[in-house]
């Protein structure tokens, strides 16, 4: 891409040029892979959560299962007709007290279960979302350095610079403008 001249001034700058060109091309690569990285951190984060979900499905779908089980279990152990004979509303009354009972229990269980991975998963996410942050900052700033590393290769003043000369000139405005009404 080296322009065809005799001129050693052009030819020192189509060679700054090119090696600028050269570093913005890594630099890009570079903050492409590190973009890449972090939303396979995001993916794997988001990953986390949908696992935990289904994790705390199958939990409350076990505890739902062991509970049923047990009262079936303790239904079969009492003596039917006799109970049912003998005093019919009181044994239903006392089966429904102990059930309703148990299954308070039980839904407050799963509710604090609920709570806790809501918890973890609403802090999984959130750390999620600093990563990102932070990743993509990074990366912008990774981006400016290199872009301005390669403006001052070939000669260009950066921004930085630009302010730094108009603030020295706007100083000299202010010193020369003292010394004329003085």
């Amino acid at each position: 891409m080296a322009t065809q001249t005799n001129n050693p001034y052009v030819q020192q700058v189509d060679e700054r040029v090119e090696r600028a060109s050269i570093d913005l091309r890594r630099t890009a690569k570079t903050a492409s892979q590190t973009a890449l990285d972090a939303s396979e951190a995001v993916r794997k984060t988001t990953l986390d959560v949908l696992r935990a979900g289904v994790g705390a499905y199958l939990a409350v779908a076990e505890e739902t299962t062991k509970t049923y089980t047990n009262l079936v279990a303790r239904g079969e152990e009492v003596e039917w007709p006799q109970q049912l004979v003998e005093r019919p509303r009181a044994f239903v009354q006392e089966q429904f007290t102990r059930f309703e009972k148990q299954s308070e229990q039980a839904v407050e269980a799963v509710k604090t279960q609920t709570e806790e991975l809501t918890g973890a998963v609403e802090a999984q996410t959130e750390e999620g979302k600093k990563l990102f942050e932070k990743t993509a900052k990074d990366l912008q700033t990774q981006v400016e350095k290199a872009v301005a590393e390669a403006l001052h290769r070939i000669g260009m003043p950066t921004r930085q610079d630009v302010q730094t000369l108009q603030a020295t000139v706007a100083k000299l405005n202010k010193q020369v403008d003292d010394l004329r009404k003085a």
